[in-house]
């Protein structure tokens, strides 16, 4: 979340590290197999849709859903290294389920417009209920990530 600090010093490393180790050329291509493989999978389960369909061969596929998916499936394996739409057990389906409700909660609340970044002398009216939201959303990534990191231990 260091695109949201303040600039300084810390945000001035983060943001090189951020470029010369993760979003360098030679790391893209390095995690080329990964958005191959990740877009392979997303068409594969169109496919299997469409096999698994008797209905003239035409299948309603939600493209907004589809895409998000695949788009989070190829940026988790490149970051922590498993994907989600391997799900097996009903615990790993929930959550799956829970941590893109997070996600989309969060990109959700960064471009909500919120009146007291306006006018902060309302922010104790917290109108709209947003920073209470936030704060939640917060909370449910930051149990995620640690949840991570507890994995990669």
């Amino acid at each position: 979340m260091f695109g949201f600090s303040p600039y300084g010093p810390y945000w001035c490393q983060v943001r090189n590290m951020a470029m010369l180790e993760v979003l360098s050329n030679h790391r893209l291509e390095m995690l080329k197999d990964i958005r191959e493989a990740e877009v392979n999978d997303s068409i594969k389960d169109i496919y299997e849709l469409l096999g698994n369909n008797n209905n003239n061969n035409k299948v309603l596929v939600e493209m907004e859903r589809w895409f998000g998916h695949t788009t989070l499936n190829v940026v988790f394996r490149m970051v922590i290294g498993k994907r989600f739409g391997g799900a097996m057990t009903k615990d790993e389906k929930d959550r799956n389920d829970q941590c893109r409700k997070a996600l989309r909660e969060f990109f959700d609340l960064t471009g909500a417009f919120v009146v007291s970044n306006a006018l902060p002398y309302l922010r104790w009216l917290d109108v709209g209920g947003y920073e209470k939201a936030m704060k939640k959303t917060a909370k449910e990534l930051d149990h995620m990530a640690q949840g991570w990191l507890e994995e990669h231990k």
